[in-house]
């Protein structure tokens, strides 16, 4: 046999191994070549079956769940003023832009408003339930009100320097049910708003070229009445009682400021408090009673105003009005006030969020001025648009910084 024969067999030997090898390895494990899939756990690159879905993805199969189901309100519970849960479900997810309660029917509802999302939620004895899965992001204010046809809203979102108005009504029908925000646009030239104590009314500034025109109408913005106009355009407007409407010149430090009362009725208007700088009022239900703020360089005082005695008390304690919220009964006012006050320009730099507080919840008697501190938590943060929950017993206000909401109880506080 010559060399070149046994280097022919050679090969062939050695091509049969490999063919051998390569069927024992390839068929052998075909299976799980072909059927196993991506172990999860393990898995460095997510797949389309086990990567982690983004905020938009969840919120969708939330609100699919919503709809298929037709009953997916989920009743979660507020963070207490320490910041903690009432019930072992804290609100982490919500970014409250305002609040709003009132009864409906026998009970009262905390209404909520999600920043991000424009959700609202309801807040009462059964705990937090989510009324409406529409999404209607940016909005920086809310006017609440009712009607017989369900919870009226006034939604504003700013553009461009400019607010952008909508009328908002959410049908309130099984208190299981998800329902929808439904929503019509209103003239941009609408600079502010009042809602009527009995919540179904509105007072509305309407821009006009040389001033503005206000009028009452319902939520629809019909049935208009004209009761007031000017040549200024800048002020800020409440409704504290059936007959008078509060007019407040815009605050600004060291800046002479003016409190009017309108009469609904007969549109007759009278100064209230006059030329006291950097002003800020907040008035009681009576229309009697005023809780103001006199802002300077470097400090701010506040003061318990009667109209009718016209006399001003200056309190033991200082805050703005703004972190303040009157009783129903005009009896008592509760109050966020500072820890420490903080040198600074009153109330411009507040307003333009240079300066933070730390707050205490205090409660002032109107009668007579006496303040009594209702909690001193670390963690209240810097609260406004606070809100009275009378069924439950609590202040729940909006820390200005984290957009959370607390829950504040009030403990043998007479309203």
């Amino acid at each position: 046999m010559t060399k070149k024969t046994l280097l022919i067999i050679l090969l062939i030997i050695i091509f049969i191994a490999l063919d051998v090898v390569f069927y024992v390895f390839f068929f052998q494990n075909r299976d799980s070549l072909t059927t196993s899939g991506p172990k999860s756990p393990d898995s460095i690159f997510p797949t389309s079956d086990n990567r982690p879905l983004d905020d938009s993805e969840t919120d969708n199969l939330k609100n699919k769940s919503a709809n298929d189901q037709t009953s997916s309100s989920t009743k979660v519970e507020p963070t207490s003023e320490n910041g903690d849960s009432l019930s072992g479900t804290s609100w982490s997810n919500l970014l409250a832009i305002s609040l709003g309660s009132f009864k409906i029917g026998t009970t009262t509802q905390t209404f909520i408003l999600d920043k991000p999302s424009g959700n609202i939620f309801a807040y009462g004895p059964d705990g937090l339930k989510r009324l409406t899965n529409t999404t209607f992001p940016g909005v920086e204010e809310v006017i609440w009100g009712m009607d017989k046809n369900g919870l009226r809203l006034i939604l504003r979102r700013s553009s461009s320097g400019l607010f952008n108005n909508a009328s908002g009504l959410v049908k309130l029908g099984s208190t299981t049910e998800v329902g929808e925000l439904q929503t019509n646009p209103l003239s941009d030239n609408l600079l502010s708003f009042a809602v009527s104590p009995t919540k179904d009314r509105l007072f509305v500034l309407n821009g006009r070229q040389g001033g503005i025109d206000g009028y009452v109408a319902d939520f629809n913005l019909n049935n208009r009445r004209t009761i007031f106009s000017s040549a200024l355009s800048e002020w800020l407007v409440s409704w504290p009682n059936q007959t008078y409407i509060a007019l407040q010149t815009k605050p600004a430090a060291d800046v002479p400021g003016f409190l009017f009362f309108l009469n609904v009725n007969n549109s007759s208007l009278s100064p209230v408090i006059r030329n006291v700088e950097g002003l800020s009022a907040l008035v009681g239900p009576d229309a009697n009673k005023i809780i103001y703020s006199r802002g300077a360089l470097n400090s701010v005082s506040t003061y318990l105003y009667d109209y009718k005695q016209d006399k001003s008390l200056r309190l033991s304690i200082s805050t703005l009005p703004e972190k303040c919220l009157w009783a129903k009964t005009g009896e008592t006012v509760f109050c966020a006030v500072p820890k420490n006050t903080i040198a600074a320009n009153y109330p411009d730099d507040w307003y333009q969020g240079k300066i933070q507080f730390s707050d205490n919840l205090w409660s002032i008697d109107a009668s007579n001025g006496n303040v009594t501190l209702i909690t001193d938590s670390q963690n209240l943060g810097d609260l406004i648009n606070l809100s009275h929950n009378e069924d439950q017993n609590q202040i729940l206000a909006i820390d200005r910084n984290t957009k959370k909401v607390r829950v504040i109880p009030l403990k043998n506080q007479s309203l």
